[in-house]
């Protein structure tokens, strides 16, 4: 490791002499520089002590080192969420989605994603997207956030399991939540193409 930054840590309970912790780190994000020598990898960390009590929850980004210097972000677009050429490339196979187009049928709108602090957004018009990115003209309907490690879980985990988090108030909405109500089906759409894209496994689990 290079260089830490961006970092963010709560200490939730005191580590005392003689306990024993563990260490758990979910990797967010990945991303290459620009000069393709060097990444940035972003990284949520639980830890616990001997009793599986959470004693301190944080998350930071480090520069790396890459094995060789290669472009390889075409190979690894599916993952790069939340950039705007992962969002554009997402609404291509979302014109493709059987389950979205007639989700959104009869809709006009915007879908924002809010990953930690950045956002992606959908312009939708009855269920074609005309266009993604991190910007658009009248801004997002409504914007469905959470954290990163929350999204990278969702995104390539061994299941669609969005309403489940949703229900355990993992996910927050800002804008009309009438909007999103009416569009639930069409963010579950979203979110398994968004998992085919990155490569999961598994099925859709909203029960």
């Amino acid at each position: 490791m290079e260089a830490a930054f961006d970092t963010q840590w709560d200490f939730v309970s005191p580590i005392y002499v003689g306990d024993a912790v563990t260490y758990e780190m979910t990797v967010t994000r990945t991303r290459r520089t620009s000069a393709l020598r060097n990444g940035i990898v972003g990284r949520h960390v639980v830890v616990r002590n001997q009793d599986g009590e959470v004693v301190q929850v944080g998350r930071t980004a480090a520069l790396v080192a890459a094995r060789q210097v290669v472009d390889d972000r075409e190979a690894r677009l599916g993952r790069a969420f939340p950039s705007a050429d992962w969002a554009r490339a997402l609404a291509t196979r979302l014109g493709n989605s059987a389950a979205f187009t007639r989700a959104t049928g009869t809709w006009d709108g915007t879908i924002g994603l809010r990953f930690g602090a950045d956002l992606v957004l959908f312009r939708v018009y009855r269920g074609r997207v005309l266009e993604a990115g991190t910007r658009t003209p009248d801004g997002p309907t409504f914007v469905v956030s959470a954290s990163d490690v929350v999204w990278a879980r969702l995104l390539t985990g061994p299941a669609n399991d969005f309403t489940k988090r949703s229900m355990r108030d993992e996910f927050s909405v800002e804008g009309s939540a009438y909007e999103y109500l009416r569009l639930t089906a069409a963010i579950v759409a979203l979110v398994d193409e968004a998992r085919a894209f990155a490569g999961a496994e598994g099925t859709e689990d909203n029960r």
